[in-house]
């Protein structure tokens, strides 16, 4: 088990992120800092460590050069998660969403003036698991928000926010890094000897977020073993093992949350295998290089498209809380 420091507000911060950077310092030079942001990008990118340098920013009491210090009481209370100011809002229930109870605290607490700075900051991480009545109550404060108050949204996919709070907000793409980046940061930020480090930029490449749980978590360890046995299960022709592969014996919000992980590693490894159908070599963003290679020397692109057309219908069964084993055997039957 290892730790990561509590660093990540510093000048490195943001590893390999300068574009993001270089967008929020300006902001925050400009004078006219936005007082709502949406940061959106695949899991692990970064989005959260991005949303927290940016309240850091915010309340800074010595920023540099667009960077907050890291070392005044704003900065440390923000990196240790207990500003009073900065408010991470927190999903419930069995399908951990934003609850409208949840809303309305937030639209009530925005008008309460700040404890300790002239901002309010509200986080909200994974905000497309909100229902649209939810968003629809927040909708109503950041259209007209009270002085001070700034929203900070983190998405994976941005089509589940409201058009109306998209067109209010600011949006910022976070990508993953490169590996030379992430290998950087695990040198830096954690004591995960050099074998560690590869062994997760060999399946993660430069999304650091994901390396740190599949080193840290047994269960990211496990998703990443379901995904190769499913591609090798397709890559025999084999049904049988492919579901298998991706079946959950119970339907529970937990299993449905590992199974959209799967899905993802699966559709990764199928998405590199189309870029190298169309350019014979790929910039690898899936777990499983040699899996993408045979798939691009077995199946078309049309196929693999229709594959990966499959898994991403798959995953938005998932979301309306279809049964595991429904979505699983609708998947193998679809692709084989």
């Amino acid at each position: 088990m290892s730790s990561i420091s509590p660093k990540y507000i510093s000048k490195y911060s943001l590893y390999g992120k300068d574009d993001v950077q270089k967008k929020l310092s300006m902001m925050k030079k400009s004078g006219r800092t936005p007082h709502t942001v949406i940061f959106s990008g695949e899991s692990g990118a970064g989005k959260l460590t991005c949303a927290k340098f940016f309240a850091a920013l915010l309340i800074c009491e010595n920023p540099s050069e667009g960077v907050p210090c890291g070392v005044c009481r704003q900065c440390t209370r923000v990196a240790s998660d207990i500003h009073p100011d900065v408010i991470t809002a927190s999903r419930s229930g069995k399908s951990q969403i934003y609850t409208r109870e949840t809303m309305r605290e937030i639209t009530s607490d925005c008008y309460i003036k700040p404890n300790d700075t002239d901002r309010k900051i509200y986080i909200f991480p994974d905000f497309e698991n909100t229902d649209i009545g939810s968003q629809n109550l927040l909708l109503k404060v950041i259209e007209e928000p009270p002085g001070g108050a700034v929203f900070i949204f983190t998405v994976t996919d941005i089509g589940k926010i409201l058009p109306t709070i998209r067109s209010r907000a600011v949006t910022i793409d976070v990508f993953p890094g490169s590996e030379d980046t992430a290998k950087r940061f695990f040198t830096e930020n954690t004591d995960f000897d050099e074998a560690e480090a590869e062994k997760a930029i060999t399946v993660f490449h430069g999304n650091i977020g994901e390396g740190l749980k599949y080193l840290e978590n047994g269960c990211e360890s496990e998703d990443v073993n379901h995904a190769v046995k499913a591609i090798n299960a397709l890559l025999k022709s084999n049904e049988y093992d492919f579901n298998a592969a991706l079946h959950e014996t119970s339907d529970t919000t937990e299993s449905r949350a590992r199974l959209r992980k799967v899905l993802s590693l699966i559709e990764k490894i199928v998405r590199d295998a189309a870029i190298i159908c169309e350019t014979e070599k790929a910039d690898f963003i899936g777990c499983y290089p040699d899996g993408s290679k045979s798939l691009a020397a077995k199946f078309s692109i049309r196929k693999l498209t229709a594959i990966i057309d499959s898994i991403n219908a798959s995953v938005e069964r998932l979301n309306y809380n279809t049964n595991t084993a429904l979505v699983t055997a609708a998947l193998a039957a679809d692709i084989f």
